[in-house]
């Protein structure tokens, strides 16, 4: 999407990801916390959006109205996962 605002010039202020599209990577954290993609019901990007909003310059999609925490706990658990892991591996290797 960033090359696509770049190369149409799009403002892509309004532009709401998680309507659209999946998080890469994996998100361990989300099986306790729903990320936002989740939360919501997705809208399908056609090319004929595309070639709407670039002819507008601007995107605006029309969002149902909805919430997304402003804290992303998923996350955090991703992070304290990978923390203990790095942890515990130099703890291992501190040990041998």
């Amino acid at each position: 999407m960033r090359a696509y605002a770049k190369e149409f010039k799009v403002d892509m202020t309004r532009y709401r990801w998680y309507f659209h599209n999946d998080e890469d990577g994996q998100n361990i954290g989300g099986m306790f916390f729903k990320p936002p993609y989740q939360r919501v019901q997705r809208i399908p990007i056609t090319p004929s959006v595309l070639m709407t909003m670039a002819e507008k310059g601007r995107w605006e999609v029309d969002y149902p109205p909805h919430e997304i925490p402003s804290e992303r706990y998923d996350i955090l658990i991703n992070q304290l996962l990978v923390l203990t892991v790095l942890l515990l591996f130099a703890w291992a290797c501190y040990k041998s």
